[in-house]
């Protein structure tokens, strides 16, 4: 029983990844053939304008995909244990990993 729960987990976090990688390719395929189409018929300088915008997106949704790693791991061990505390088991700890909200909240939860 234990291992259908973790395994609902798993395929529940792997399909929120599969949608955000999804979602960032259609954003890097949409800036890509915009500037396919728009670069024919603009000056040398604009075009670099453009691939440093390009750059300066994509460095932003790497941070916001990082930082939302961070901030869902430890969104997602609170979920575990609270799972596992809905079904009897009061034993359940959770690590506290930051000193943040989230680890203010997982130090209270214990």
């Amino acid at each position: 029983m234990k291992n259908r729960s973790v395994l609902k987990i798993f395929t529940e976090a792997t399909s929120m990844r599969n949608k955000l990688w999804v979602g960032f390719i259609w954003v890097v395929g949409a800036i890509i053939a915009t500037n396919l189409l728009v670069g024919v018929f603009i000056t040398n300088v604009a075009v670099n304008r453009l691939w440093f915008t390009d750059i300066g997106l994509l460095m932003g949704l790497l941070l916001v995909y990082v930082i939302s790693r961070y901030i869902l791991k430890s969104v997602r061990n609170l979920l575990i244990a609270t799972r596992a505390i809905g079904k009897g088991d009061l034993t359940k700890e959770v690590a506290i990993s930051s000193k943040d909200e989230i680890g203010e909240l997982a130090m209270n939860f214990n």
